[in-house]
């Protein structure tokens, strides 16, 4: 056998493995290895800054749900009930219709919520699962419409706010000032947080204005943008936010999150706003809504998954002190042992005497 051709052969091998790479998904098959343009979720600013977000292996999902009310019994356990069917870590909830604010615990699940101070309408919420429970570092009450949690994560710690617009036929004047709270809460968060805020806006986006709007929203929303979608793109833009949930390509029935009464009019009203700089990180095709929980609403669930680590606080197992026992045979130590206790316990000894 020629001894060159052999050789050529086998370069050949070496450089078609060291450009190809196993698909993990399926077995024995390679693809060709290609470029990574935006790796370790690098994002270049127009500034010419850089913003770099670390992505982790683990996935974080985070999700909106307009639930019409938990001010039912058993309802709670119906909504606790639901989510056991899905793969979730916090739940930002709307229309809880409690009264006041504070905490509380259903099935092992933390439940934080801000409602009115006299009537059973309005009130938001978040239910953040059992195992991530001791994850919050902290939680603020700021209105019925709005509530914020923050969570420690690896690298960068996630502050999360949910929000319930007024409704269409609210006047503007009060939809400024329910835009006025976002905006300041989300001034507050620490720069280096990951900035989630989320919600039923009660705002149309829809894809016909993609092009205008191009970076901030992706080209699948539903129906044609209004007056108050155009009012959360400003919103958007102004706060460097992107809308996670139009950027993967799903069939209408899992992007609709609201049905009318008539069960023919569908839209898309509750939005999942992601700060831009973590736009990588959004898995976009487990990104969308899911009609087929059901809890009496005409809103769908909405999740959002990205790739995220929470810390996972434990409990510290208790500690038992043990005696070494066998040290009492020891004269020495015996008398010892004695004199100490006797210290100790001699007035209960006197009394009972």
């Amino acid at each position: 056998m020629d001894t060159t051709r052999l050789l050529s052969k086998e370069t050949l091998m070496h450089k078609t493995k060291s450009s190809t790479i196993p698909d993990r998904s399926r077995p024995g098959l390679t693809t060709a290895a290609s470029s990574i343009g935006n790796q370790d979720g690098v994002e270049k600013l127009a500034t010419g800054e850089t913003n770099v977000v670390r992505l982790a292996k683990e996935e974080f999902t985070v999700g909106t749900w307009n639930v019409r009310t938990l001010h039912q019994e058993g309802k709670v356990n119906q909504l606790t009930y639901e989510l056991d069917r899905y793969q979730w870590h916090v739940l930002g909830i709307a229309e809880m219709r409690w009264l006041n604010s504070g905490e509380t615990t259903t099935d092992g699940h933390k439940l934080w919520y801000s409602g009115d101070e006299k009537c059973h309408r309005k009130g938001v919420g978040f239910l953040v699962h059992r195992e991530y429970a001791k994850a919050v570092m902290e939680s603020e009450p700021i209105s019925s419409r709005v509530i914020r949690v923050r969570l420690n994560a690896n690298l960068r710690n996630v502050s999360i706010v949910q929000a319930h617009a007024p409704p269409a036929d609210c006047n503007d004047e009060e939809t400024e000032e329910f835009y006025d709270s976002p905006r300041i809460t989300l001034d507050k968060i620490p720069k280096k947080d990951i900035r989630i805020i989320q919600g039923d806006w009660n705002a149309k986006i829809g894809c016909d204005v993609y092009q205008n709007w191009k970076g901030t929203i992706g080209k699948f929303g539903v129906g044609e943008v209004n007056e108050r979608g155009a009012r959360l793109l400003e919103f958007c833009k102004l706060n460097n936010l992107v809308v996670a949930n139009t950027f993967g390509k799903h069939k209408t029935s899992r992007r609709v999150t609201w049905i009318a009464p008539d069960g023919t009019t569908r839209n898309q009203i509750d939005f999942i706003l992601l700060d831009r700089r973590c736009k990588s990180c959004i898995k976009v095709n487990k990104t969308r809504s899911f009609p087929g929980a059901d809890i009496g609403s005409d809103h769908n669930l909405l999740m959002m998954t990205m790739k995220l680590k929470i810390k996972k606080v434990r409990r510290q197992p208790n500690c038992r002190i043990k005696y070494n026992l066998q040290q009492l045979k020891d004269t020495k130590c015996q008398e010892e042992f004695e004199v100490k206790i006797g210290g100790r316990f001699g007035a209960l000894l006197e009394m009972e005497e």
